[in-house]
């Protein structure tokens, strides 16, 4: 009776529809292919050889420059409203090389506001003006593909099975070399003030410039629909640090009595493009 009962469990077990197992139990040829296993979706370790993805990154972003938050509050002498938030679009293109490497190459525009105003959130004064801040990247990523799982679905027409998706989870790191900033301040009073040595006159905006390095780690998600070139969007979460900072310049002048440019954050972005994956 007992020996009844389990073979009656795995019976019905097995017949489950969509019913996903590891490649260790199927007859699995070279390519990551069953062909023995007969129901209508199965997902397999993938074995690819080689592949190309190249996507979009818009996002939104958290950052933190506290040594331009000092400078700023000498320059306007007031409490003044930080918004951390800002808009992130970048580009990457990445090569996968066998079933874990990923390299890449991109970068990535990060744009922030700050608005300044008079007085501690009363809410009654006008702003003092605003100072906008707008970082351009470039640099070279490196990731590891912990998962690399392929989906394939029965064709009842040609009777064999098709690839369906892949999927794709790989934490990176990168080295953004290539760090230009520029800071927009906005002066709405009807009085010049400073930033630094550097003066701004009433109502007038001034544009001042600072590079620096940038490293970034995150983790990262890729779903491709069809290998020989299709549709890939995913998910990446990941945070900055900047490194190796410049004072801001005026006209190619650095201000001595600023604070150097640092950024720190993180963001989340989504990644939409397209790419192929080559089996082996």
């Amino acid at each position: 009776m007992k020996n009844l009962l389990s073979l009656l469990l795995l019976t019905v077990f097995a017949s489950a529809p969509g019913f996903a197992q590891d490649d260790s139990s199927l007859d699995v040829p070279e390519n990551g292919v069953p062909t023995t296993y007969t129901r209508d979706h199965v997902s397999v370790k993938v074995k690819t050889k080689f592949g190309v993805m190249a996507q979009l990154n818009p996002g939104f972003t958290f950052g933190m420059q506290s040594n331009l938050e000092k400078s700023l509050d000498s320059t306007f002498t007031a409490d003044y409203k930080n918004n951390p938030l800002g808009m992130l679009l970048g580009a990457h293109v990445d090569v996968i090389i066998g079933s874990r490497l990923m390299i890449g190459v991109g970068g990535m525009n990060l744009n922030y506001n700050r608005r300044i105003a008079l007085g501690p959130a009363s809410g009654t004064e006008p702003e003092l003006g605003m100072a906008h801040t707008n970082w351009q990247f470039f640099g070279a990523r490196v990731g590891a593909v912990l998962i690399n799982k392929a989906c394939y679905r029965w064709n009842s027409d040609k009777g064999e099975y098709v690839f369906n998706s892949n999927f794709m989870l790989y934490p990176f790191a990168a080295y953004h070399f290539m760090g230009n900033g520029k800071l927009t301040i906005d002066n709405y009073r009807p009085q010049p003030i400073n930033f630094g040595e550097s003066s701004i006159e009433p109502v007038q905006s001034k544009e001042y410039e600072a590079t620096q390095g940038l490293i970034e780690v995150g983790i990262g998600t890729k779903w491709t629909k069809n290998p020989r070139g299709g549709l890939t969007f995913g998910l990446e979460l990941g945070g900055y640090f900047g490194m190796g900072g410049t004072k801001w310049s005026d006209g190619g002048t650095e201000l001595a009595r600023v604070e150097t440019a640092n950024l720190t954050g993180g963001y989340l972005r989504v990644t939409v493009g397209g790419g192929f994956l080559k089996l082996r």
